[in-house]
């Protein structure tokens, strides 16, 4: 096989900060976004760059045949890496809810995007389609009649059960010890509610630096950052080459990823590693092909 593809599910274990390049009203640092949608994203060079930077710190063997030479080397446009990295893609939004515990959020779209990904992959799945919802309805497991559940200020009626199809891929996806908290937090609203709750459910945070004599606010040195809250999930596909001598089948290439570089399912993505941030656990999904 000349190809070899796998998904990944990213679950944020910390806060996540993956910069856009300027900034936007009064977010001087926001978050990465798809500029069509407006949803939360990681580029797939940050991603690629991440998984580098974790090859290195294992020593990894075949680093330049997954990555390619490093971009100041002087054959780096001789050849390039024999991993293909995806845009890490927003599956689930953390949001606080006055019902409860915070929810884990999607809508139809989001949902109709991952049965394609899954299609092109090679994976199995059922329709993943959800009926068109009003703005003000959601979809939950433990749907009651009449039931009313806040997300931030805005409630919403149970509008019925999540589709049981949905339950089983997601369930895929996180894993069998997650089912329990999908069937507690999950909740599916409109395409327009989602895309809104991307915009004013998203943590911004206020940053100071203080002057070491006077432990004083510098002048001047205030600054507001976003950053997507833990428990965000996200998700990634790889598509492994031949490497360049063919001295690596596709396989061989991705058998190095599932089994060496991520043998310890972590890795760090993003701004502020220094302070603790950017950390996702990885979470294979089933069989690539």
């Amino acid at each position: 096989m000349t190809t070899c593809n796998a998904l990944f599910t990213l679950v944020a274990e910390t806060s996540i900060h993956a910069g856009a390049s300027e900034s936007e009203g009064a977010v001087d640092l926001p978050i990465q976004r798809e500029k069509h949608s407006g949803w939360p994203c990681i580029y797939g060079s940050g991603v690629k760059g991440a998984l580098r930077a974790k090859a290195k710190q294992q020593a990894l063997a075949d680093i330049k045949t997954l990555f390619g030479p490093e971009p100041k080397d002087d054959n780096a446009s001789d050849f390039a890496g024999s991993l293909l990295v995806s845009d890490a893609r927003l599956l689930l939004l953390p949001v606080r809810s006055l019902t409860g515990h915070y929810r884990w959020v999607c809508c139809p779209a989001i949902l109709k995007r991952l049965e394609r990904d899954l299609q092109r992959l090679g994976y199995e799945s059922d329709s993943l389609a959800v009926d068109k919802l009003n703005a003000n309805e959601v979809l939950r497991p433990d749907h009651k009649e009449g039931d009313r559940l806040y997300l931030e200020e805005y409630a919403f009626a149970s509008a019925g059960p999540v589709p049981e199809t949905v339950m089983q891929q997601l369930t895929k996806m996180l894993g069998e010890d997650y089912r329990t908290e999908l069937q507690d937090k999950l909740a599916i609203i409109s395409d327009d509610s989602f895309t809104h709750l991307c915009q004013a459910a998203i943590a911004v945070h206020a940053h100071i630096a203080i002057e070491s004599n006077t432990k004083r606010v510098m002048n001047g040195a205030l600054w507001h950052e976003e950053s997507l809250s833990p428990d965000t999930v996200m998700y990634i596909s790889l598509m492994a080459q031949r490497g360049r001598n063919g001295d690596m089948t596709a396989e061989n290439v991705m058998a190095v990823v599932s089994d060496h570089l991520l043998a310890k399912p972590y890795l760090q993505v993003g701004g502020n590693e220094t302070t603790g941030m950017g950390w996702f656990h990885i979470h294979p999904v089933g069989e690539g092909v």
